[in-house]
């Protein structure tokens, strides 16, 4: 009987269970074991690790959650100590894969585990791993555990969220999240444009406009003079 370890994010929590239920059905000689199955008091990080240690196919369910969750990075970091048989499977479309994940062909699943080709595919990759398991353990690259991981909450997804996103939905949040953002009051208000002091050569068609009126004014307090000097000596 062969021992296979799940490691998966929160938010993939039902696919998981659908996963290990099918394939629990599918190989009823072997056994799977993913964290739901533990109980209350269990020294939580000290099972995962004896799991770990005890399996003999290590199965990671790929999303940009599990990629990045500390909790599963760190049960990776412990099969890659323990040189264990890695299967990564595809979970959710548009999962960055990098890292030593991504020297590892991974199978795909992100049509959903009742997909059939899906389903082969991932039998032919469990048959195959587990003819190229050793019969003894290897011994591990390094002595000392994986620490466990700090504890830092998961991701949340809405209740009504399907567990296979697909571009357009997170495109639309996107756009959704940006309209509804609130702009700040200083946004709202247009400044006055700045007045820019007139150059020199408008300042020297005014002061000449000036000069000219000015000259007009008095050329004309000279005639009205003249004129009232000719009326009063008689011309």
């Amino acid at each position: 009987m062969a021992k296979f370890f799940v490691s998966y994010s929160r938010v993939d929590k039902t696919f998981t269970q659908a996963f290990v239920t099918g394939l629990e059905h599918k190989f009823p000689k072997h056994s799977f074991w993913y964290d739901l199955k533990l109980t209350g008091g269990d020294a939580w990080w000290k099972v995962i690790l004896s799991k770990i240690e005890e399996a003999d196919i290590f199965i990671y369910l790929l999303s940009n959650e599990s990629i990045t969750s500390s909790y599963c990075q760190a049960e990776f970091q412990e099969s890659r100590r323990l040189r264990k048989r890695v299967i990564p499977v595809q979970v959710r479309d548009r999962t960055k894969i990098t890292g030593d994940l991504g020297a590892i062909q991974y199978v795909d699943m992100k049509s959903g585990f009742n997909n059939a080709v899906a389903q082969n595919e991932l039998t032919r990759a469990i048959n195959l791993q587990l003819d190229a398991t050793p019969l003894r353990r290897l011994r591990p690259l390094s002595k000392i555990l994986t620490p466990k991981p700090d504890i830092k909450p998961e991701a949340q997804r809405p209740a009504g969220a399907p567990d296979i996103d697909t571009p357009g939905i997170q495109i639309t949040a996107l756009i959704f999240e940006e309209r509804t953002r609130t702009i700040p009051a200083r946004v709202l208000v247009k400044p006055l444009p700045k007045s820019h002091p007139p150059d020199s050569k408008v300042r020297r068609v005014r002061l000449l406009v000036l000069v000219l009126l000015l000259a007009i004014v008095v050329a004309l307090v000279v005639f009205r003079a003249d004129v009232t000097s000719y009326l009063l000596t008689g011309g």
